[in-house]
Parts: C-alpha cells; structure tokens; sequence
C-alpha cells in the first residue's frame, strides 16, 4: 500500500506541474522527498461518510 501511496502523490505532483501550479523544480524536490526515507501520513485510513452510515459502514463521521 505505501508504494501505491507514493505514486499517487506523485502523479498529483506531475498534473498540478503540468496545470503549472507549481514550478518543475518543486514538483522534483517533492517526488524525490517522497522516495526517500520518510515516513508518509497514511492516506486512506479513515473512511468518511454521512452520519447515518458511519454506524451501518463503521466510518469516520463528517463533523459538519
């Protein structure tokens, strides 16, 4: 799962690059901090859902 993790940030990188939000060299900086070492946050952990179904689905309830 963490290597799928890391090319999904990394494909978001390369679009938001491509949209030329952000600069090429940043977006190179960011893939290659992603490839290091590091630790990366899990990003599919919690599961968010409506009320109604967070005790059906055992999810995470919205807080709005």
């Amino acid at each position: 799962m963490k290597s799928a993790q890391k090319e999904l940030l990394c494909v978001l990188l390369r679009r938001l690059q491509e949209l030329e939000l952000i600069e090429k060299s940043t977006c190179l900086r960011a893939i290659d901090l992603i490839y290091s070492d590091m630790e990366l946050p899990e990003l599919f952990r919690y599961s968010v859902c409506r009320a109604e179904e967070g005790n059906r689905n055992q999810c995470a309830e919205t807080t709005q």
